[in-house]
């Protein structure tokens, strides 16, 4: 069985664009949230979400996007 190519395709520069604007309007929103003290607001679906813990996995997520690869 012949060994197949795994790598993933690199994305494209409108991509990587569009997801740091996608994660700076949510940064956006909690830290909005943290300020003005309200540490909890809904999602678009009615779920509870805790702002310092959304402002960090945006905050993670954004840097693991511009994580040098080998």
């Amino acid at each position: 069985m012949p060994k197949r190519d795994l790598k993933q395709p690199e994305p494209k520069p409108w991509q990587i664009g569009l997801l740091v604007l996608l994660m700076i309007a949510f940064l956006g929103t909690a830290l909005l949230k943290i300020i003005t003290g309200r540490t909890h607001y809904q999602n678009w679906w009615g779920g509870v979400v805790f702002a310092p813990f959304a402002l960090t996995a945006l905050l993670l997520l954004l840097a693991g996007l511009f994580r040098k690869k080998n």
